[in-house]
């Protein structure tokens, strides 16, 4: 695994805590909801698992980029 992301998805890795996640599944999705709505400070930033800087913040990670049973936290870009 590498320690650093590949410099192409900088402008997600900048926030201190991402989720990223399956944005078909409906349950994931509402989970987020619920997660927004009770993260008044915005601790959290989100991101599906399905857009390109998801896919290759998951391949720099040797992470399945087909398989979304998971959720994702990146935090401070690791």
């Amino acid at each position: 695994m590498n320690d650093q992301l590949d410099s192409s998805v900088h402008e997600w890795t900048k926030y201190e805590r991402l989720i990223l996640f399956d944005g078909v599944c409906n349950w994931c999705n509402a989970w987020v909801s619920f997660t927004i709505a009770h993260d008044p400070a915005g601790q959290f930033k989100f991101g599906t698992l399905q857009s390109e800087p998801a896919q290759r913040i998951l391949r720099d990670l040797n992470l399945s980029a087909t398989d979304y049973q998971t959720f994702l936290l990146l935090e401070g870009g690791h």
